[in-house]
């Protein structure tokens, strides 16, 4: 479930698929523009189904980049439904057809970037990363090392998505070097997965970050008061102790969106001045008020 930003009300379901469709649109068209436009033509192999497909490309011409991936994979989205719920494969299932259409169709016809290689493998990077993360923030994959990765992830939630992907690629990137017959195919393709990586995790992991705080005042109930009042947010109030003065010294923890907390630290200010505050940023939060998560 997905809710309104500042309000604890969920958006209706019919809301929450579109605003789904809309970015596994987006997603997966920057997506095909990076394999189409950025790493085939420049011999990178951007890792997962899709890289595996660059290459076979790559020796049979005639077999295009869209369709290879698409029938490579239907065994893997078989799995997917047994593991991961006909949720999720619908979504992965849309944007498979959907790169198949790009990639072969919509972007037959645009220029390639062929000038500096190290430029073609960041900026395919980003754009398999910012694609990926937009697909993923909604629940769903491109399918391929995606599908393996999202299993991988269940048995080991600590694991972020991107760190998994890179470690699938490492064998694709291995095996470029050696079709592509040079060393460089297989660093350039390297520079390229890490970068997706890094961007991908930003997008999914970024649209999430809040701000934990721990506040310190000798007005500690009419601060929790506007939190939990004006705000509508939680807070919890915990007895301390000083440990130098030894008195007793209540202070406040509460989670509050990147916005939320400006306000929050402004209103304390002017409650007290000569408040404590320690701030910390939450990739994650879980719970009621914080639950549009990477699981809905």
């Amino acid at each position: 479930m997905f809710t309104r930003k500042g309000t604890d009300k969920p958006m209706s379901r019919p809301m929450v698929m579109l605003w789904d469709v809309i970015m596994i649109v987006i997603g997966t068209f920057l997506y095909a523009v990076s394999v189409v436009v950025f790493s085939a033509p420049n011999n990178i192999a951007p890792g997962g189904v899709s890289g595996i497909a660059t290459l076979i490309n790559y020796l049979f011409p005639n077999f295009s980049i869209g369709n290879i991936s698409f029938v490579l994979n239907i065994p893997l989205v078989f799995l997917g439904i047994f593991k991961l719920g006909k949720e999720f494969m619908l979504k992965t299932g849309l944007s498979l057809v959907l790169f198949t259409i790009f990639a072969d169709y919509v972007l037959a016809d645009i220029p390639e970037y062929t000038g500096n290689m190290l430029l073609a493998s960041v900026f395919g990077g980003v754009l398999i990363g910012l694609g990926l993360g937009l697909i993923m923030w909604r629940a769903g994959s491109t399918g391929g090392t995606d599908i393996i990765c999202k299993i991988v992830q269940q048995k080991m939630p600590h694991l972020r998505m991107g760190s998994v992907i890179l470690l699938v690629d490492f064998i694709i990137i291995a095996s470029s070097a050696v079709i592509y017959g040079t060393l460089e195919a297989a660093l350039y393709a390297l520079i390229n997965v890490f970068v997706c990586a890094r961007c991908m995790d930003a997008v999914i992991y970024g649209f999430d970050v809040s701000k934990t705080m721990l506040i310190i005042s000798e007005h500690c109930d009419e601060i929790s008061q506007y939190i939990t009042g004006s705000m509508e947010r939680g807070a919890t109030l915990v007895d301390g102790k000083g440990a130098y003065t030894g008195e007793k010294r209540p202070f406040i923890i509460s989670a509050v969106s990147q916005t939320e907390y400006v306000t929050l630290t402004r209103k304390i200010k002017e409650i007290d001045p000569k408040a404590f505050i320690i701030v910390t940023t939450s990739a994650e939060i879980y719970g009621e008020g914080f639950i549009e998560s990477l699981e809905k």
